[in-house]
């Protein structure tokens, strides 16, 4: 028999119906609301990945400007050591060379006071080398009044 069984046929539509009204009534429901609380735990986790996306991409800008600031700041430290450092050399070389002027021109004071110094001795035992001869020649020993204008003369004469 290939045929159509109607009484068959009719009881399972019966059970079909049955079945799906009993499903309808008692689990579809629960199902239909585990669906929506699972779609809802998805979205929910989606959107707290997004924001978790957005703070961490926020996270790393901050920590890139705290970073180039703190770069910025560790240059402008280092440009202002090295100026402090070339002022220093600067006026170290400043003071030196006003040490070794100062030494230089103390040198030439020193210097021009030997100079004169020996120019006195020097004049001094000329006068006395004169006297000496003046006397040999003269043959009389001169007095002081007589020593002073023949020094002053002398002198006078090698100016």
């Amino acid at each position: 028999m290939l045929g159509l069984d109607w009484k068959i046929l009719l009881g399972q539509l019966i059970n079909f119906l049955i079945l799906l009204f009993v499903l309808k009534k008692f689990a579809l429901k629960q199902f239909l609301r585990t669906l929506r609380d699972r779609k809802q735990k998805i979205d929910e986790g989606i959107e707290k990945s997004r924001l978790a996306e957005e703070k961490v991409k926020e996270i790393r800008e901050m920590r890139e400007d705290v970073m180039a600031k703190a770069n910025q700041k560790a240059m402008e430290v280092y440009e202002k050591s090295k100026k402090r450092g070339e002022d220093r050399v600067r006026e170290s070389i400043i003071l030196g060379e006003k040490e070794r002027l100062s030494m230089l021109e103390s040198a030439r004071k020193e210097t021009l006071r030997e100079i004169e110094r020996m120019k006195k001795a020097e004049n001094k035992e000329a006068v006395e080398t004169a006297l000496l001869l003046a006397e040999k020649i003269i043959g009389q020993k001169l007095d002081t009044q007589r020593d002073k204008e023949l020094i002053n003369k002398i002198l006078a004469a090698q100016k």
